[in-house]
């Protein structure tokens, strides 16, 4: 029912459009003034039926749409409307100078369940209605109000006349005792058109260009129906096409270069908004001549390491990077100091590596050939444009004194970018006296991968900072936000910082894994050079408060999360001399005021959560440990793999909570209605599982969303989850096959879905809608069996 109503909005958005382009007549409009009759009895008069234009409505009432009750905002709002009547009688007029201007109407509503129309006494369109209805007549099906949807009524021309003409509606409830009841209606006249549209332009231009992968067309009007298959190029289809209106943008795939012909597509169905649609003649349609793709480009040098013009403290070998692809390249075409190289290696726009015998001190010039053999593919090769360049080569030279003075790698709410997200971020400080380019240089997560990310031309000054941050967004324009490739991991990894040398030299490093880490606490140098982490970050800025040298392990637990049929005493441990373990019960996180000291085993006798974590004066607390454990429930719950979602009762209930209803917090979305919870995987029968922390949403539309309740019968009391594996909770995926079928076993996130989009029997319909979805080669929910 609700992709059904998300279809219909689309259309009726599309449709909007199209009444503004084609410069249709608002008969009636939406919120308008109307007759009205409550359905207690059937409106009688001696001679007419009540939807006859001869019917006389003057002692109805009159008031505005939308008539509604349990939904809706503003109109008339009918309080007594529930169990009393089941439907709605609704007239009014409105005027056509010249009907035959249209070809088709467009009658736009919002209701909820169903209704019947008559223009001039003639039954137009029933949607949901009965055959014969009567005053007491039920719609024939639900549906829910929310957005306007459009229906067209054609052959106008029998009933349609000049002047004035009398619309009647019925609309229609469910039952007596539905919860709410709306309706709604705009009508519309689409004029008529019979002109077909045409191409106006195409860009580029037919001739000789340099490049053809995008084509832009142009019609004389608004257009459907285009595909990315209606324009050729070379007898191939486009592999995108993109646009609106009358303008629409053909991506293709690279064709190289020659004679190109762009033609148009036998069969496409291209068309324009008129009832019905003129077809875009292609046959006749002029301007997609000939072309002729050239490659009159040369290849040049985008990058060079280690940067031109610059000291090191040894030298054999460089790495270049072109512009676009070449061939020709070997050791003939380069000279170092006047002498070939020993090898070139590469291919295509590189990288492209040329070693040499080591070069341990003086000036080295950097030469081509005059007549070297470096061109690209094009069908007339483009020389390589060369430059030359030189190096000083000084083993005392120090490249600079960078340290990687802090970084966090759980940013939670801290530091933001430009994008308004909170990324995780390295800090460079420069604790040397003079200003350090860093071109060249490199950051990775990886030690056999030092050239990772490299640097652009970025100074940073004696004893400023430089921020970098680790969002895998890979930004390098020296003039923004600087963006590594790479992400850091809060469960500890290889950080390092390299100069541009080659071989690349280690500058810092924090040493061969940094510890593992917390949300929005930073990690880098105190005083003394040790290195601690700091409860306060201070990116860009020196380092200082809330020092702590080391985080405590979990607690141990002496049993597993799962399944249990006798009490049993559960004992919590930590190898931390005089450290204090805290737990809590009542699904709450324990903290260093919250929840009780553990001082003995405890006796677990019935179904319970237990958290715990591990306090020390002058060291980080450890991580919260979640354990549940099913003991004393029915076999049917006990039959099946349990999933126990484990939060604090603010994050679901309250001002706070996802779920709380007053006020309707089901309807937020975004990250800043993301909750923290603890979520466990056990089976009955078989070892596995997992536990992982991850953030907790409300999944579903705004249908179900806004009509969330607890304690009222589904689908309304059952509600949907999505749950989000993110570095902030610790692991960044979930790794774990959920699936046995499918060749999938690392999740971003997943759907914890209800089922209950037919509340009356969900596991027959959703089921078979599930299944016929699979069939036809589309993604599809998989069923878990989880309780």
């Amino acid at each position: 029912m609700k992709k059904q109503l998300i279809i219909l909005g689309l259309v009726f958005l599309a449709v909007l459009s199209v009444i503004s382009l084609t410069q249709a007549e608002v008969l009636i409009e939406r919120g308008s003034e109307w007759k009205y009759f409550k359905g207690t009895g059937q409106p009688v008069s001696a001679k007419y039926s009540w939807w006859d234009t001869r019917f006389t409505d003057s002692t109805w009432a009159n008031s505005t749409a939308p008539f509604r009750y349990g939904d809706g905002q503003g109109g008339t709002l009918l309080r007594n409307m529930q169990r009393r009547y089941s439907s709605l009688f609704l007239r009014r007029t409105f005027e056509t100078k010249d009907s035959t201007a249209f070809s088709v109407l467009d009658l736009n509503v919002n209701f909820d369940d169903g209704f019947k129309v008559w223009i001039n006494a003639k039954p137009v369109l029933s949607v949901n209605a009965p055959d014969n209805p009567i005053y007491s007549s039920l719609a024939t099906q639900t549906h829910e109000s929310g957005q306007f949807e459009s229906f067209e009524i054609s052959d106008i021309n029998s009933f349609l006349k000049n002047g004035t003409n009398t619309i009647a509606i019925q609309a229609f409830n469910l039952s007596l005792a539905s919860s709410d009841f709306l309706v709604d209606a705009e009508l519309v006249g689409i004029p008529e058109d019979f002109e077909e549209p045409k191409l106006i332009s195409v860009s580029p231009k037919p001739g000789t260009v340099s490049a053809l992968k995008t084509v832009t067309v142009r019609f004389s009007e608004p257009v459907r129906g285009v595909d990315y298959d209606d324009l050729l190029l070379n007898g191939r289809s486009a592999d995108n096409v993109q646009g609106s209106d009358d303008t629409w943008v053909f991506t293709f795939l690279d064709v190289g270069y020659g004679n190109v012909e762009l033609t148009w597509a036998d069969g496409h169905e291209i068309g324009d908004f008129a009832r019905p649609a003129n077809t875009f003649d292609a046959v006749s349609a002029d301007g997609l001549g000939p072309y002729q793709v050239v490659d009159n480009t040369a290849p040049e040098l985008v990058e060079v390491m280690p940067p031109p013009d610059g000291i090191v403290r040894e030298l054999s070998r460089l790495k270049v990077f072109f512009s676009e692809p070449i061939v020709g390249f070997d050791i003939r075409d380069i000279r170092i100091n006047g002498q070939p190289p020993q090898t070139v290696t590469g291919f295509a726009d590189g990288p492209w590596e040329v070693e040499f015998n080591e070069i341990k001190s003086g000036k080295v010039n950097v030469t081509w050939m005059d007549h070297h053999g470096i061109t690209d593919s094009a069908s007339k090769p483009n020389a390589f444009q060369a430059n030359i360049w030189s190096y000083s080569v000084d083993t005392d030279h120090s490249p600079g004194n960078i340290v990687i003075s802090e970084f966090l790698a759980s940013n939670y709410s801290g530091l933001k970018d430009e994008d308004g997200q909170a990324a995780d971020w390295i800090e460079l400080q420069n604790t040397g006296r003079s200003t350090v380019n860093l071109a060249g240089w490199s950051l990775t997560d990886e030690k056999g991968n030092p050239g990772k990310w490299v640097f652009p031309a970025v100074n940073i000054g004696a004893g400023d900072y430089l921020m970098v941050f680790a969002s895998g967004k890979n930004r390098r324009n020296s003039t923004n936000e600087l963006h590594t490739n790479f992400k850091l991991g809060s469960k500890g990894n290889y950080l390092g910082l390299f100069s541009s040398e080659l071989p690349r030299q280690t500058v810092d490093k924090i040493s061969s894994k940094y510890p593992e880490q917390r949300n929005n606490v930073s990690f880098g140098l105190a005083k003394y050079g040790e290195y601690a982490y700091f409860t306060k970050p201070t990116p860009g800025a020196q380092n200082g408060v809330g020092i702590f040298k080391d985080i405590l392990a979990k607690p141990k637990f002496s049993k597993k999360r799962g399944f249990f049929y006798e009490p049993f005493r559960l004992e919590i441990a930590s190898q931390e001399p005089n450290a204090v373990i805290r737990y809590t019960i009542d699904f709450s996180e324990p903290t260093a005021t919250n929840g009780q000291v553990y001082r003995e085993p405890l006796a677990i006798s019935d179904t319970m959560v237990v958290r715990a974590v591990v306090f020390k004066d002058g060291v980080l607390p450890s991580k919260v440990v979640t354990h549940t454990y099913v003991l004393g429930n029915s076999k049917k719950i006990t039959s099946l793999p349990i999933l126990s979602l484990v939060t604090e009762e603010k994050n679901l209930w309250g001002k706070t909570g996802i779920m709380e209803v007053n006020p309707r917090n089901t309807t937020k979305r975004g990250i800043e209605w993301e909750r923290t919870t603890s979520s466990e995987l056990f089976y009955p029968d078989k070892e596995g599982g997992f536990q992982i922390d991850n953030g907790l949403h409300i999944q579903g539309g705004d249908f179900i969303r806004g009509r969330h309740t607890p304690n009222r019968p589904v689908p309304w009391s059952k509600y949907s989850f999505r749950l989000y594996f993110r570095g902030r909770y610790g692991e960044s995926r979930l790794a774990y096959q959920l699936f046995p079928d499918l060749p999938l076993s690392e999740f971003e996130h997943i759907v914890l879905r209800a089922g209950m989009n037919d509340s009356i029997n969900p596991f027959i319909c959703d089921e078979l809608c599930r299944r016929l979805y699979s069939d036809l080669g589309h993604a599809e929910w998989k069923k878990s069996g989880l309780l």
